[in-house]
């Protein structure tokens, strides 16, 4: 079976030693626009995730990704639980269903809605 690889890049707004990190800027663009370049040059954009927490999708991190044009998952918990948020990304990202059974000579691989 051949999946596609997945790129997820962790990101918040709401960090204890350098808040708003991701929108500092670094030579000219900001740490996530940097990130989301630097991850689509390898992984081919469409194969590129930014994971944030539900707390920042209104605000100005959100807006930087719809300026990039990046692909955003959301995830609705703790904005601490960074593994949480990885999981639920990439389960949803890239869940799929093998089929197969008596009636199938070959299995068929298919996209499910998690």
């Amino acid at each position: 079976m051949n999946i596609a690889p997945l790129c997820i890049i962790q990101a918040r707004l709401n960090s204890t030693r350098l808040p708003r990190k991701m929108l500092l800027e670094l030579g000219g663009e900001t740490l996530i626009a940097r990130a989301v370049r630097l991850a689509g040059e390898v992984f081919y954009p469409q194969h590129v995730i930014v994971a944030i927490p539900i707390a920042d999708a209104d605000g100005a991190l959100a807006g930087e990704l719809e300026r990039l044009n990046a692909n955003v998952y959301a995830h609705d918990g703790p904005d601490w639980d960074v593994l949480a948020r990885y999981w639920h990304c990439a389960t949803s990202a890239r869940c799929y269903r093998v089929n197969a059974g008596p009636s199938n000579k070959a299995a068929k691989r298919s996209r499910c809605k998690c």
